[in-house]
């Protein structure tokens, strides 16, 4: 055995390293093919070792599924975190763009850590599917995984934006995740020209970071704006001296 197999061996129980090979090839399988075309057979294939072992370690494709999602997400969850904890540190006021950046980089960024972007396709893909299926279960994955961060990200946008209600500040932060969503099919997918202007030419189709720019900037500008429901009283107080003017 090489000295590093053996290294790894020394340091790591062998049913974690069988454990880690099967997630890898999952994630890789996931991305390329979907969920709905991905077996545990042919997953055990892939990884070189048989349905018992993934029925051992996960139980079901749904679980497996999870526990892709699930080492994904939390390091991006403590990311943004860490970076909004930066950002306030103080009792500093951040500009949105800072809060919004602490928000969208660390998902996109998965994108750039692999060739195939096979990390964010499965974020993407597990979010998807519980939107999709808004049922109680669903809903209870989105608020495990999500609502220590939902709840700090809007009490500072709440915060840091004293004309907007709580409403128009959980709109837009739902918005916001929204974006990200297709966002993270990445620059080349989101600068796909219109038949209208075929043969224009574009610049930034491959460079990540300016597509984060390009969103963090849009989305800075989306929670500025004007509170809805601040205009609609403020449309039903001026109605009485219209009708008051007529008459």
């Amino acid at each position: 055995m090489p000295a590093a197999s053996k290294a790894l061996s020394s340091r790591t129980p062998r049913g974690q390293v069988t454990r880690d090979l099967i997630l890898d090839v999952a994630e890789k399988l996931f991305a390329q093919e979907g969920p709905a075309g991905v077996t545990i057979r042919s997953i055990a294939t892939a990884a070189g070792t048989n349905t018992q072992a993934l029925n051992y370690h996960f139980g079901t494709k749904d679980r497996l599924f999870e526990e892709m999602f699930r080492r994904r997400v939390i390091p991006v969850n403590a990311e943004r975190l860490e970076r909004l904890d930066a950002a306030t540190a103080g009792q500093r006021q951040p500009s949105v763009e800072e809060v919004v950046d602490a928000f969208v980089r660390p998902l996109l960024r998965l994108r750039q850590e692999t060739l195939g972007h096979e990390r964010a396709l499965v974020v993407m893909q597990f979010q998807l599917r519980t939107v999709s299926n808004p049922g109680d279960k669903e809903f209870a994955y989105l608020r495990s995984y999500f609502e220590p961060v939902r709840s700090r990200f809007i009490s500072v946008l709440s915060r840091i934006l004293p004309h907007l209600s709580i409403e128009d500040v959980i709109f837009r932060y739902n918005f916001m995740c929204g974006t990200i969503l297709y966002s993270m099919g990445g620059p080349a997918r989101m600068l796909y020209l219109p038949e209208s202007l075929a043969g224009a030419h574009l610049r930034d189709t491959d460079n990540e970071e300016a597509a984060i720019h390009h969103l963090v900037r849009f989305l800075g500008d989306g929670f500025r704006a004007a509170s809805l429901y601040e205009q609609s009283v403020a449309a039903l107080k001026a109605k009485p001296k219209a009708l008051g003017k007529r008459r």
